[in-house]
């Protein structure tokens, strides 16, 4: 599942050498985390497995959010 998350870096590198208004980088960045996890329960079904890892990745994902929100503030 480490592709996902790498497939997500290199899907958003091109959003660091461009200059858009904020509203395109949300949209973006929402593209691109969807993206993600359509592709993370394609793998979750291909490889028969239910949807704990999924559901644990986006928990994951929650908590690292909330984390650099709440230190840089």
């Amino acid at each position: 599942m480490m592709t996902v998350s790498l497939m997500g870096t290199l899907l958003l590198i091109p959003a660091l050498l461009t200059n858009f208004a904020p509203l395109f980088y949300i949209i973006y960045f929402g593209i691109v985390v969807l993206i993600m996890f359509l592709e993370h329960l394609r793998r979750c079904r291909t490889l028969q497995l239910n949807y704990y890892p999924t559901v644990s990745w986006i928990l994951f994902r929650l908590t690292i959010l909330a984390v650099i929100i709440l230190t840089t503030t």
